[in-house]
């Protein structure tokens, strides 16, 4: 049975930018360094960017690529297949060259980050969930300290215009203060629940960008070999993962 790829098709234009962490790789037992071709990457990337400034002048050209094996590897989702990682991905050489989408098989895929990445969306919506749940206690221990607060005044109108004869209604407006007091912690706490909240999802969004799917950005060995029909990417044993 053919393993099922899920495929997400690739909006170039709103592609984010690549991965440029662990540049030294781990391929067939050989220590091989991306960090010519980051930086390579980064700099033809401002050289176009000048070239697109400058008008009626000759274009500065790129100077030679270093590690012309190794590619940007751009694929939005993955499939996990416990022996290669499958996906539809869109292959590209140059900063400034077109994107070719094919279907590849991925050696030493995401799978730490992955697993990061799903830890991750899973407590950004249990976050959001205990968000709205703090947010409505904060609304309701609100409003319920401005009904107390309301009676305990009510009462202390009436018991101070005749103490001796209202002495009942003063006791009443007190208990009304105190729990509007504790009404009050209470909503204070969840202020504070709700702080934490919000911070721990701009944290989590910092990782998931706002995506239910682990996408991938960075930059593989063309191998030149086939895994089931499928051109085969090295992305290589990245060190201390």
């Amino acid at each position: 049975m053919k393993p099922i790829l899920l495929i997400l098709l690739l909006a170039v234009g709103g592609l984010r930018a690549q991965d440029f962490s662990d540049p030294v790789r781990l391929v067939n037992d050989h220590r091989v360094s991306l960090q010519p071709l980051f930086n390579w990457w980064t700099n033809a990337g401002a050289i176009l960017a000048t070239n697109a400034a400058r008008t009626n002048v000759a274009p500065l050209p790129l100077p030679p690529r270093p590690l012309t094996a190794w590619v940007r590897v751009v694929s939005h989702q993955l499939t996990n297949t416990g022996f290669a990682w499958l996906a539809r991905a869109a292959i590209q050489e140059t900063p400034d060259g077109p994107f070719t989408e094919q279907l590849i098989a991925l050696r030493h895929g995401p799978f730490e980050e992955t697993k990061r990445f799903d830890r991750a969306v899973r407590h950004f919506q249990q976050a959001g969930d205990a968000l709205l749940v703090a947010s409505n206690q904060y609304v309701q221990k609100m409003e319920i300290t401005a009904q107390f607060d309301q009676k305990a005044n009510l009462y202390q109108e009436m018991y101070a215009l005749d103490p001796w004869q209202h002495h009942r209604l003063g006791d009443a407006a007190v208990a009304y203060r105190q729990a509007a007091d504790q009404a009050y912690r209470q909503a204070l706490n969840a202020a504070q629940r709700v702080e934490q909240l919000n911070q721990q999802r701009i944290e989590l969004h910092q990782i998931t960008q706002g995506r239910d799917a682990m996408e991938v950005d960075t930059f593989a060995l063309r191998t030149g070999e086939k895994y089931r029909g499928l051109p085969v990417y090295e992305m290589g044993l990245r060190f201390g993962r």
